[in-house]
């Protein structure tokens, strides 16, 4: 091992879903700003799917990886990975893979719903209990993408806004409990950005199964409609930044005016009042 590379002081920053949408933007702005980011992704474009692609970004360095949240033996190769390139430092991790599918509960599949959950919710806590020993040494920090699918249960979002709900409740306890080790967590809670997201499968009901064929076409077309609306990812990008760098970070960053407007308006009306809102909002 270098010289040069045992004494590099640029911070150490794992991304889980590093190739597309927020993993990506959040992956070029650290490197950018100096960060030594170690990109992951279930697949790699380029000549070396399964091998590290070393791309540099500016002042920093980003690292392409193979790692699929959902296989510990996949998970916990990365994780080595980059520690052995970095002698065992580790700053930060950004846990941001994550799945959608839209459509009624009860016309998406259970497996659907069981792989978004698998991803969504366990793949962070995979994430987060490899890295925690390394994290813990550096008193470090971790930074969870949810949803502002988790301010409220969007129709049609019933799978991925529980994985949401869940992430956010599991990430405020541990919180407590990280804070005694100078660990701390954040939450970044992001509206409609341009992500693959929007290309996520739409369930429609199937012949004679009894459900909303309406229904299912007004979520469709709410789908459609927020995705022509989804601002540039570089906004979360410099979200996660904040909540990685300030003295005393958040536990909440609510990102994009849409998340913010839901945000407000659960905190100030009246049950009966904010339920209309989601209807009006969704088109029912």
């Amino acid at each position: 091992m270098s010289e040069q590379h045992v004494r590099d002081a640029r911070p150490v920053v794992l991304i889980t879903g590093g190739s597309r949408g927020i993993g990506r933007a959040t992956s070029q702005h650290l490197a950018s700003l100096g960060w030594r980011v170690f990109a992951t992704a279930r697949e790699i474009s380029g000549p070396a799917p399964v091998g590290p692609d070393t791309e540099p970004e500016g002042r920093g360095e980003l690292v392409r990886l193979h790692a699929d949240v959902r296989n510990s033996v996949s998970l916990r190769t990365a994780i080595a990975g980059t520690l052995e390139r970095t002698c065992g430092r580790l700053d930060a991790v950004v846990a941001n893979a994550g799945i959608a599918a839209v459509g009624t509960f009860v016309d998406t599949p259970p497996d659907v719903l069981g792989a978004m959950m698998e991803t969504n919710y366990f793949g962070v806590l995979n994430t987060v209990r490899e890295t925690l020993p390394a994290l813990r040494k550096a008193r470090g920090r971790i930074v969870v993408i949810s949803s502002d699918a988790a301010i409220y249960g969007a129709p049609g979002l019933a799978g991925y806004s529980a994985t949401k709900f869940a992430l956010e409740g599991w990430a405020e306890s541990v919180a407590y409990e990280l804070r005694p080790y100078g660990v701390r967590m954040s939450i970044v809670r992001p509206g409609a950005f341009r992500t693959d997201i929007w290309q996520s499968r739409i369930y429609r009901p199937e012949p004679g199964s009894g459900s909303d064929l309406r229904l299912a076409e007004a979520l469709a077309a709410n789908w459609a409609a927020a995705a022509d609306r989804a601002a540039d990812p570089a906004v979360v990008a410099s979200a996660v930044e904040r909540a990685l760098t300030a003295a005393e970070p958040k536990l909440r960053y609510t990102v994009g005016r849409d998340a913010r407007q839901a945000a407000a308006l659960r905190r100030l009306l009246p049950e009966r009042l904010f339920t209309r809102f989601v209807e009006h909002a969704n088109r029912l």
